[in-house]
């Protein structure tokens, strides 16, 4: 959203946050006709000029990525701490505003905020942030410890597993085969956490269920000593009944 609105560039001018350059910026821009561009007064850079960067910068940026989505982090946490250095209510200001803008277009634009939620929910992001969630009311039902885990953990964890099951060794790459299986069940003691969780085909996954995964695994015709040896070492089980390390 374009936030440099007629009022808020004159409110600057007023306060001294803005200034009138000598003339018009390289690209034209002049402001109500006087003739000059408008600079913010710490970078004495067009307003305008900063804006049409930041749009294009914009458009050509892939935003689905971690890197974008770490660097936009930083800056929202940098702009927060600004606002608390200032002081007074413009923290909670900004916040209030931000709540009433969302609430408003929520009700004005009620099909659009349901598409949005709809692709949300169908997303990488979303999908996790729902199983997350689902994982946690386990735990918690079950008197399981639970621990926050993120999508950048769970694809370094893909990474650490080679892309393949821990049971069959299947290749799993893609978000239609591959499955996150509490290796000790939440119903047997299994914390939801990160060092719990291990890469598994839907089919492993699925067949396991509850069960012990030794008996089960020595039940499969996959069973291998020397992988299930490899498994509990990654995972930090050196006795039986041990839990994996978090």
């Amino acid at each position: 959203m374009n936030r440099l609105t007629p009022e808020a560039i004159a409110e600057g001018l007023e306060s001294g946050r803005f200034r009138y350059m000598r003339k018009r910026c390289k690209r034209g821009h002049e402001w109500a006709g006087t003739g000059k561009s408008v600079s913010r007064t710490s970078t004495k850079k067009c307003l305008f000029c900063g804006l049409e960067n930041a749009r294009a910068q914009y458009e050509n940026t892939d935003r689905n990525t971690e890197e974008y989505r770490e660097v936009r982090r930083i800056r929202n946490q940098r702009y927060r701490d600004r606002l608390k250095t200032e002081g007074g209510d413009r923290l909670e200001d900004h916040r209030r505003k931000h709540v009433e803008r969302n609430r408003r277009w929520r009700t004005e634009s009620e099909e659009s905020f349901r598409a949005t939620l709809r692709r949300y929910r169908t997303s990488e992001k979303g999908k996790l942030l729902n199983k997350a969630n689902h994982n946690r009311r386990r735990a918690a039902k079950e008197n399981s410890h639970s621990a926050r885990y993120s999508r950048k953990d769970l694809r370094s964890r893909l990474s650490e597993f080679d892309n393949k099951c821990v049971y069959c060794a299947k290749v799993v790459t893609t978000e239609n085969t591959h499955s996150w299986d509490h290796f000790i069940p939440l119903s047997r003691g299994g914390c939801d956490t990160l060092g719990n969780l291990v890469l598994a085909c839907r089919f492993c996954n699925a067949s396991k269920k509850d069960r012990d995964p030794e008996t089960w695994y020595f039940t499969q015709p996959f069973a291998s000593d020397r992988r299930w040896k490899t498994l509990l070492k990654r995972l930090g089980i050196k006795e039986p009944g041990q839990l994996p390390l978090l």
